[in-house]
């Protein structure tokens, strides 16, 4: 079931592990408690460049027991397929288009004038879009089912990849000579700066740490230029790529992510929020995202029996259980007419505004924390 890494993800180098805990292997909800598999979730950070990254790589059929992405929540997520959409749209027409990970065809859906549009995906929903052709398989080293094309396309993909070496050979592979590339990846270096939870940065998904030069030595290393990039409001960038004939070599890299002090940052807010919770006697106390952020939250010190449930914005999720939980997930509305309710927020990250904004405009008596 877990295979650990024994070599940076970058560089090949000794790794030393820094932080241990545990979590529950899939960030998803089930309609039912089951039987959970927990793992060690260990921190590892490079001798030699510096780069951060998770210990355990878990089987991929226990990482993706079901689909949790099949639809789109909130406005951050929509504008964000609006404009990658954008982004991408003057390159495509009359292209054959190779998409890696969407199950619901988010950015062909909103596409016109391409040739040829293939999407694997190992959970893939039915198509009935002219030209949008579902693959039903992870993209591996073994994949072959389509050669040539002339764009890749993958949104928020890049960094579920457990080798981004053999990743971004494999896509340079498939792509035709001068072809290009599209991908939008995380802006885990905002996160990281500003965020109290490490697990929305690294978790059993996202097994390594990225940003902007760690994105630019990868594609270097591995035939590829950008041509291309934009910022989408701290939350992920945009990269247009260039497949080239030469890798560069032996490019240097030093990485200094502050994960020491987000990890205490994490621990510390935990105790904020319990000692908040030892301090009230309300008995609605709910806390946002069946994600693998609310999980590190209640795996790693708060007060699990103080909290009544997760709330969460999509309704495919409702009436289910957190997966490593006995927390029954529910939609907000679900606090409308409570005259005292605690939701705890603050592991959101970026949907940190949004996420208050919608909870305040259901109930203004309910305490944000």
């Amino acid at each position: 079931m877990v295979e650990n890494r024994k070599k940076c993800v970058l560089c090949d180098s000794k790794i030393v592990s820094k932080y241990t805990t545990y979590m529950p292997v899939f960030m998803g909800t089930t309609q039912s408690k089951i039987n959970y598999k927990i793992s060690p979730y260990t921190i590892c950070e490079c001798d030699n460049c510096g780069e951060i990254m998770v210990k355990e790589l878990l089987d991929l059929t226990y990482v993706y027991l079901n689909n949790h992405n099949i639809d789109i929540v909130g406005n951050l997520w929509n504008n964000h397929y609006d404009k990658f959409s954008n982004f991408i749209s003057k390159d495509i027409e009359n292209k054959i288009i190779l998409e890696i990970g969407d199950p619901i065809a988010k950015i062909a859906s909103k596409m016109e004038k391409f040739k040829k549009w293939y999407i694997v995906e190992p959970n893939a929903s039915e198509s009935n879009i002219n030209d949008v052709i579902f693959i039903n398989s992870f993209f591996d080293n073994s994949f072959n089912n389509v050669k040539e094309v002339d764009v890749i396309v993958h949104s928020h993909y890049f960094e579920h990849s457990y080798n981004p070496n053999q990743f971004l050979k494999k896509c340079n592979e498939i792509l035709k000579e001068n072809g290009v590339m599209f991908i939008s990846v995380p802006n885990m270096e905002h996160l990281l700066n500003t965020d109290k939870s490490i697990a929305s940065i690294l978790h059993f998904e996202h097994t390594f740490y990225l940003n902007d030069e760690i994105i630019t030595y990868l594609l270097n290393k591995n035939g590829f230029t950008i041509e291309l990039k934009e910022n989408y409001k701290n939350h992920s960038i945009f990269y247009k790529i260039k497949k080239n004939d030469k890798s560069i070599k032996n490019i240097k890299l030093k990485v200094s992510p502050k994960f020491d002090t987000i990890w205490d940052k994490t621990l510390i807010n935990i105790n904020v929020i319990n000692n908040t919770l030892k301090n009230t006697n309300h008995n609605n106390i709910y806390i946002f995202g069946a994600h693998a952020t609310t999980q590190f939250y209640l795996y790693n010190g708060i007060d699990e029996k103080k909290v009544k449930g997760v709330l969460d914005n999509s309704k495919n999720k409702k009436n289910q259980i957190l997966y490593g939980t006995n927390k029954v997930v529910n939609t907000p509305d679900i606090i409308q007419d409570m005259n005292e309710c605690i939701v705890i927020c603050s592991h959101t990250g970026p949907y940190y505004d949004e996420i208050y904004d919608q909870l305040i405009s259901i109930n203004k008596k309910i305490e944000v924390i």
